[in-house]
C-alpha cells in the first residue's frame, strides 16, 4: 500500500482516481485545489507519489512542482501529471520535474499500470525515498497535546487535508460528511473539539451548532467553524456566537488553523479544571 496525494480540481477526476487507487488498497490524500494540494505538501510527513493536473483553475501544476520541488522536500518522490491537455506540453512538464505524463480522460486500467510503474521506481524504490519534515510539524509537535477531532465536511478532499495536518500531530481525527452523522459520532466518539464546515448536504454548520448547543450531553463541547466566506454580517453567525476565536477563514494557513485549535482545545480545559475547583469548595 501507498500513501498517494492526489491534486485535481475537477470533482468527477478527482473521486474516480481517487476510487481507482483505492481500490488497489492504496491510501489517498485529495486535494481539491492548488492551494489545498500546496498546504498539504507543507504538513505531510510520509508521501509515496503525487499524481497533480497541470491545470488548477487559475493556477499552474507545473508552477506548483517547481515551487515543490525547490523546497527540498520530497525531491525523491515521483510526481504524475495528467493533463486533458496534449503531449505537446509534456517536454515542459518533464524539465520541471514531472515523472509521467497521462492524458485525460483515463483510461482506468492504463491508469493504474502506469502508477504501479511509477511506484515500482525505476530503480528508486519506495523504501530507499526520502521526505524532509515538514517545517510546521517541526514546530508545532512539540506544543501539541492530542486530543479527539471531529472533523465534518462533505467534501473528501477537505476531510483529507485535516487529517494529513493533525493525526501527524498526535491528534485522532474523526469525520462525519453531515449534521446527522456528526451528531451521531460526536454522541458516541465524545470529542475534545468539533471542527466544522458551513455548507453540506443535510443542513449547515449553524444547525450543527446550535444541536451541539442544545444537547446537555455534548453542549461542552467547544467547535470551529470554517468557511470560505466571510461570515461576520450573517445573523446565523451572531446566533451561535460566532467571532474570531472559533472561525476561520478558507483556504487556512496550517500554522493559524493549528494556533486556534490548541486555544480552543485550552480554553476548554480551563475551563474544565475552573469547573472542578468550584466543585470542590
Amino acid at each position: 500500500m501507498a500513501r498517494i496525494l492526489l491534486i485535481e480540481d475537477n470533482r468527477d477526476h478527482l473521486e474516480l482516481m481517487a476510487y481507482l487507487l483505492r481500490s488497489q488498497g492504496h491510501f489517498v490524500l485529495s486535494a481539491g485545489s492548488a492551494e489545498s494540494g500546496r498546504t498539504m505538501m507543507q504538513c505531510c510527513q510520509e508521501i509515496d507519489l503525487i499524481i497533480c493536473d497541470i491545470k488548477l483553475g487559475n493556477a499552474n501544476g507545473i508552477e506548483l512542482l517547481r515551487t515543490l520541488r525547490e523546497s527540498g522536500r520530497f525531491s525523491s518522490v515521483p510526481i504524475v501529471a495528467v493533463t486533458a491537455g496534449s503531449m505537446g506540453q509534456a517536454p515542459e512538464a518533464f524539465a520541471a520535474g514531472f515523472n509521467r505524463y497521462i492524458l485525460k480522460p483515463i483510461e482506468p486500467e492504463t491508469f493504474i499500470a502506469e502508477i504501479n510503474r511509477c511506484l515500482a521506481g525505476d530503480g528508486n524504490p519506495r523504501s530507499q525515498r526520502a521526505v524532509t519534515a515538514s517545517p510546521v510539524l517541526v514546530e508545532e509537535r512539540a506544543a501539541a497535546h492530542p486530543a479527539t477531532i471531529l472533523a465534518v465536511d462533505d467534501k473528501s478532499a477537505n476531510l483529507d487535508l485535516v487529517i494529513a495536518l493533525l493525526e501527524p500531530l498526535g491528534h485522532h481525527v474523526i469525520t462525519a460528511r453531515g449534521v446527522e452523522e456528526a451528531i451521531a459520532r460526536a454522541r458516541k466518539d465524545k470529542p475534545d473539539l468539533l471542527l466544522t464546515d458551513v455548507h453540506m448536504g443535510d443542513g449547515t454548520g449553524f444547525d450543527l451548532i446550535r444541536a451541539i448547543q442544545r444537547d446537555t450531553t455534548l453542549k461542552h463541547i467547544p467547535w470551529l467553524v470554517t468557511s470560505a466566506t466571510y461570515l461576520s454580517m450573517d445573523a446565523r453567525a451572531k446566533e451561535i456566537h460566532l467571532d474570531d476565536s472559533n472561525f476561520i477563514l478558507q483556504p487556512w494557513d496550517p500554522k493559524v488553523l493549528i494556533g486556534k485549535i490548541r486555544k480552543r482545545l485550552r480554553s476548554n480545559e480551563n475551563r474544565r479544571t475552573s469547573r472542578t475547583a468550584q466543585a470542590a469548595l
